[in-house]
Order: structure tokens, then C-alpha cells, then sequence
């Protein structure tokens, strides 16, 4: 603890949330949804998220979309 207190604790920089469920940047494992579920992710401005629709390991070169994904 600092002389003012503890710390602020640092919001996630990426934060996935699915129905009632939500998983913050720090999560080890990938986040798999149900279909026909929706998906909200919340990024700071300029983060890039890759995904895929079919549970692989996205590519790192995956288009770059600057909206939403339906």
C-alpha cells in the first residue's frame, strides 16, 4: 500500500460479455458463445481483436473490420 492507500485496481483493457456471462482480457482460455448468441466486445479505442466463427486459431493477418460483425 502507497501513502495515499492501495492502488486503483486497472480496468480490463477487453472485456467479452455474452448473455449473463463475461470474460476480461485477462483470460487464458479462448471464449467460445452458442450459436445464434450474441457477442459484445468492449476495447479500447484502437485495439485489435482477431476472432474466427469456427472455434481454429485466428490468423494474425484476418481482416480488420472498423464496425459491427454480424
Amino acid at each position: 500500500m502507497g501513502p495515499g492507500g492501495p492502488a486503483p485496481t486497472p480496468k480490463p483493457s477487453i472485456v467479452a460479455t455474452a448473455g449473463k456471462a463475461s470474460v476480461d482480457g485477462s483470460a487464458t482460455a479462448p471464449v467460445t458463445v452458442a450459436r445464434n448468441s450474441k457477442l459484445k466486445l468492449s476495447a479500447p479505442e484502437g485495439q485489435i481483436i482477431n476472432y474466427t466463427t469456427d472455434g481454429s486459431t485466428p490468423p494474425k493477418d484476418s481482416p480488420i473490420f472498423k464496425g459491427r460483425v454480424v
